[in-house]
């Protein structure tokens, strides 16, 4: 909700006034990387679910007002008969850069979980209502808090992300989109005819 809701209101904006579109750009990559942050800080096992979304909302409006301006910068860097490419080529970075990330941020949890669960305890008993209603208080407090311990290893590492999109947009020319695009492609508004 929160992602679809900020991409729209960062397309509107952009239309607004080209000349601001850094600025909001700036105003996403801090939006997410102060929502980071206090996911690492405020969020443990006492925390509520509006918290929670709160943080997951304010999370959607950083990766909304993000997801346009690095598409657009890799459209802008190429002529216009390659941009399919250069579509296609973001996302599927995209999408090998999140599948890369589950692995490495799970091995992260794992790590954590293994020293604290030991053998024969499984951490989605705390997920499954059923499963944890027969787990022992001591067991439960034990995956309880290793969960929370690897969890807060994740976010550590989201912040570190989190901060080096911030400083990888601050490196963003200010300025419209179309003054900044390839050569080939400045003032042209559609494909060139066949």
């Amino acid at each position: 909700m929160g992602i679809a809701s900020a991409l729209l209101l960062k397309l509107y904006l952009r239309e607004e006034s080209p000349r601001r579109e850094h600025a909001l750009d700036l105003a996403g990559t801090l939006a997410l990387t102060v929502s980071m942050t206090l996911l690492l800080a405020g969020v443990g096992s006492a925390s509520t679910r509006l918290q929670l979304s709160l943080v997951m909302g304010v999370i959607g409006v950083g990766l909304g007002f993000m997801a346009t301006p690095y598409l657009v910068a890799v459209q802008n860097a190429v002529p216009w008969s390659r941009r399919g490419v250069a579509t296609s080529a973001t996302q599927f970075f995209r999408t090998i850069g999140g599948a890369i990330a589950v692995a490495i941020f799970g091995a992260m949890l794992n790590t954590a979980l293994a020293p604290v669960i030991g053998a024969g305890m499984d951490a989605n008993s705390t997920l499954e209502p059923a499963r944890r209603a027969r787990l022992d208080p001591a067991q439960l407090h034990a995956l309880v808090g290793g969960l929370e311990q690897g969890l807060h290893r994740i976010f550590i590492g989201f912040v570190i992300v989190a901060v080096l999109a911030l400083v990888i947009s601050l490196y963003f020319p200010g300025g419209a989109a179309g003054d900044l695009a390839h050569p080939a492609a400045r003032g042209r508004a559609s494909p060139p005819a066949p």
